[in-house]
């Protein structure tokens, strides 16, 4: 179902681009006859709300507290999370290459954790395993 929803939003943004092409050719005269029943209106672009784009964060934080416990455990002590970000990008180099502004996305998913008790901050920039994590046993 993933699939055919993700293919389904590329046909609509192929299909806006095209209708798109298709005034601006009409605008500057290189196509002179167009259909009466062509429909070339297309729904203004809204940036999506963080809402509709915290789905789409959900894998990348569990990856993130996955990687910053393991970092934790591995050097016994509380990491940057500049280690962070380089340990994860060594791990999953395709992913991400695939998330717009990496460093600051995972920032702020870190941020998250840490204001949810799954991370603590014993200072600014770094990382340790937090109270939920230690309650749950998963350490």
């Amino acid at each position: 179902m993933k699939v055919l929803r993700a293919e389904n939003e590329r046909l609509r943004q192929e299909n806006a681009l095209c209708k798109r092409t298709v005034k601006q050719a009409i605008d500057i005269g290189i196509v002179k006859v167009v259909p009466v029943d062509l429909d070339l209106t297309v729904p203004d672009e809204e940036p999506e709300s963080w809402t509709e784009r915290s789905a789409h964060f959900s894998r990348l934080r569990s990856m993130i507290l996955k990687k910053t416990v393991e970092l934790c455990k591995l050097h016994g002590r509380a990491v940057h999370q500049d280690e962070v970000l380089r340990a994860f990008r060594a791990t999953y180099p395709t992913f991400s290459a695939g998330v717009s502004s990496f460093g600051e996305t995972c920032s702020r998913r870190l941020r998250e954790l840490r204001s949810e008790g799954y991370l603590t901050s014993p200072q600014q920039g770094y990382f340790f395993l937090g109270s939920r994590i230690l309650e749950s046993g998963k350490t």
